[in-house]
């Protein structure tokens, strides 16, 4: 599907000022992911890949105009560091809740030790996540 020009801009426009904000009840989730000596945030990331990639309307993305519809959108995680500032992390979405830990886990703490933080583009078959300490 051709996007034209003006509904473009009105996207970018929109998606400057669009999120999705919804209040859940997490009640037992913290003691779950305790249990399983899992990380809290690593396995959030996870949570949100499952819902992201249930829904055909998450895995759209505009590309060079073209609306497309992905098989599978893959999580990009924002890694705080330390001292200051952030890494990306990028990981492949399976499906499977321990493969996908596994998948964020590892480069998550790859990119703390040796951080990349250089623009990378054509990754339209991402989803990101904020920034916060795994």
């Amino acid at each position: 599907m051709k996007i034209s020009k003006i509904y473009w801009i009105l996207a970018i426009r929109c998606l400057i000022f669009f999120s999705i904000t919804s209040s859940i009840d997490i009640t037992g989730f913290p003691e779950a992911v305790e249990h399983r000596g899992w990380r809290f945030y690593t396995t959030l990331c996870c949570l949100i890949s499952q819902a992201i990639n249930a829904s055909p309307c998450f895995r759209h993305r505009l590309v060079d105009g073209v609306l497309l519809e992905f098989a599978r959108v893959h999580p990009s995680i924002n890694v705080a560091l330390e001292r200051e500032g952030f890494a990306f992390a990028d990981a492949v979405f399976s499906g499977r809740s321990e493969d996908d830990y596994a998948s964020i886990h590892t480069p998550s703490d790859r990119a703390r030790q040796q951080p990349v933080q250089d623009f990378r583009d054509g990754l339209d078959d991402r989803s990101s996540s904020p920034t916060f300490p795994g």
